[in-house]
């Protein structure tokens, strides 16, 4: 699997260490230029960060990657249960993507978890209630749409739902 890699720029002004704008966010620190890139890494890719290495240092300039979970695909079949893999298997669909820890925190946060809840069964809600299949896509695309607004926000972590295949 392909992991997920971003390089930080971060400047030294007289030990203010800041780094650059990256998606709209940017952090400091008055410690390193390895926190600072840590901190943004860590805006950015939330629980999938793996590491943040040093690669260059010119001058005030300093060069950080980081590296983050290789994106996976969050899928459902028709009975509403949830699925997280590189493929989906035949039959189901798929509603999200992401780096693997945290799109499994994300869709395990907004999905219903079945009973036994030890049985670490996670469904989408309304779908295994639903009376035949048309009802249940309906469900998961409200349930799709209620999520999507948050794509590339931060503490989305480059989690992204929908969009649904068309029927």
């Amino acid at each position: 699997m392909k992991l997920n890699s971003l390089q930080i720029q971060v400047r030294d002004r007289n030990q203010a260490f800041t780094t650059s704008r990256i998606r709209g966010m940017s952090c400091s620190s008055t410690s390193s230029a390895e926190l600072a890139a840590r901190r943004l890494a860590e805006k950015l890719f939330g629980s999938a960060l793996q590491e943040v290495q040093l690669q260059a240092q010119l001058g005030v300039h300093s060069t950080f990657l980081a590296t983050a979970d290789a994106n996976i695909k969050a899928w459902c079949f028709a009975c509403g249960t949830i699925g997280f893999g590189t493929e989906e298997p035949d039959g189901a669909v798929v509603f999200a993507t992401g780096p693997d820890r945290a799109l499994r925190e994300v869709v395990e946060v907004a999905a219903r978890h079945a009973k036994p809840r030890s049985s670490g069964t996670l469904l989408v809600p309304g779908v295994p209630e639903a009376p035949n299949q048309e009802a249940g896509m309906t469900a998961l695309m409200d349930w799709v749409a209620w999520r999507a607004p948050r794509n590339g926000q931060r503490g989305s972590f480059g989690v992204v739902f929908g969009p649904l295949p068309r029927s």
